[in-house]
């Protein structure tokens, strides 16, 4: 978003407003988008109120806002929630492991400011993951001032032993020419990392990722707050840390004799102690 946005639309969300889940706000965004021309400064806003929306909608659950669609608070980031959670039911008749149940999913340009979003016995609060990684596409991730909560997958995990158990609060995989920007966000699991990072392979153009004064906090054992993964994109991907704060520790992962990323990691930032490890895989 910038100082040129103009909102053609807005859908407005509240408990007791004609739209009061979060995924029907959604649903007619992405209707509308159809019959609209929208680009970066021309976009639709989905404008959320406090309280807490319980995004239960069944199965092959996930909110999935296309191109150009906005998605703020109107209030304390810390009123506005959004639950993930599916429900006992959606659990106990779940056949692929979980998989179905996500918070946010973006595949296009989007900014996203003063929520929060909580998942458990499920996938990601927010899941980032361009459509069509392999082309040069610009597309631009915004996130700001967002708290994104994951509390685990212990339970799902008593009854399924295979059910999806990497308890990430962000996820992000990126695309050639995509950019994430993320500023002034809280990232945080109850029993996994804060978050995840990974390039695709064989990127046409490089990819860019900032974290901006975020927390990056892990309440398991193994104390990892971020991994940066690489999956061999042969571009060279910029990820800048600057002034963030962690509780954990940074793992960098690539694949043997592969050297497509650089990470800046300015001195600002406040780390655990021998918090930076590099592997191989």
């Amino acid at each position: 978003m910038n100082s040129e946005t103009k909102y053609l639309h807005t859908i407005e969300v509240s408990k007791n407003g004609f739209y009061n889940t979060v995924s029907d706000a959604i649903t007619r965004a992405n209707a509308l988008a159809k019959t609209i021309e929208m680009n970066f400064s021309n976009r639709i806003l989905i404008l959320i109120n406090e309280g807490i929306y319980n995004e239960t909608n069944g199965f092959n659950r996930k909110m999935e806002p296309c191109e150009y669609v906005d998605i703020i608070g109107k209030g304390i980031r810390e009123n506005i929630i959004i639950n993930g959670e599916p429900s006992q039911n959606e659990l106990e008749n779940d056949k692929v492991n979980g998989l179905r149940f996500e918070g946010f999913f973006l595949n296009y340009t989007c900014f996203i400011s003063n929520i929060t979003i909580i998942m458990k016995n499920g996938r990601y609060p927010l899941h980032i993951e361009p459509k069509n990684p392999l082309k040069n596409h610009v597309t631009h991730f915004q996130l700001y001032n967002i708290h994104l909560i994951h509390y685990g997958n212990q339970e799902a995990l008593k009854n399924n032993s295979s059910f999806f158990s990497s308890p990430t609060a962000l996820g992000c995989g990126m695309g050639s020419a995509n950019i994430i920007h993320a500023k002034n966000c809280i990232f945080e699991s109850y029993t996994g990392q804060a978050a995840g990072v990974y390039n695709n392979v064989d990127l046409l153009d490089h990819a860019e990722v900032l974290f901006e004064e975020c927390d990056f906090i892990t309440h398991s054992q193994e104390k990892r707050c971020l991994t940066i993964k690489s999956l061999g994109s042969g571009t060279k991907d910029i990820f800048t840390i600057k002034d963030c704060k962690f509780n954990g520790g940074i793992v960098l992962l690539s694949l043997i004799d592969t050297h497509d990323y650089d990470v800046n990691i300015s001195d600002n930032n406040y780390l655990w102690l021998k918090s930076i490890i590099n592997k191989t895989i």
